[in-house]
């Protein structure tokens, strides 16, 4: 819930500016239907197996986590499977183009409310995708505990978040339904 919340706004932002241009009904397939299937098929192909592997060879998999942490516990897993590299490789490509999109999405998303232009200069971009790099590499180099501050820091900005979305959440299928009405009206 919080992680969700935390990011809803930037990813709001990111979602809309990609969708210009795209019908109402592409835009709810691909982000109501194609991307939550896809990250169903993502939890339960990882998750079966890491429980699979769990049942069968007891620790296998909650040792690797204990010991070394998420990342790890990831390639242990995706290396079980048939064809290992192949899919380690697919899983750290598919990681990596989640975490550049998100820090796209969000350096975009800053430098739009501050410059107040949808399209912001890709140097006020590219200055806000380096700072968040350089923010992430100083919490990685100081360990643990930055990171999961900074976790927590999330999920309680959420609370705020939660008041914000609220009204939008109601408010957004009734300004959908009159807009359609308004382009039904243009068409007849």
């Amino acid at each position: 819930w919080g992680w969700f919340l935390g990011y809803a706004p930037i990813m709001s932002a990111f979602v809309a500016r990609i969708s210009r241009g795209r019908s109402v009904r592409e835009l709810i397939v691909a982000v109501i239907v194609v991307a939550p299937l896809l990250t169903h098929m993502w939890f339960a192909i990882l998750g079966g197996t890491g429980l699979g592997l769990e049942v069968s060879e007891p620790g296998v998999i909650t040792t690797v986590l204990a010991e070394q942490g998420m990342a790890s516990t990831l390639i242990a897993i995706v290396g079980a499977l048939p064809l290992a590299p192949l899919w380690i490789g697919i899983a750290l490509l598919l990681v990596f183009c989640f975490l550049a999109t998100t820090a796209d999405s969000m350096a975009y998303a800053i430098s739009v409310v501050i410059t107040e232009k949808d399209t912001p200069p890709i140097s006020h971009r590219l200055s806000w995708a380096f700072g968040m790099g350089l923010l992430t590499a100083l919490l990685l180099l100081a360990g643990n505990g930055s990171i999961n501050a900074l976790q927590q820091f999330i999920v309680v900005t959420a609370v705020p978040v939660t008041l914000i979305l609220l009204p939008t959440a109601i408010t957004a299928p009734l300004a959908l339904r009159a807009a359609t009405k308004n382009t039904t009206l243009q068409t007849d």
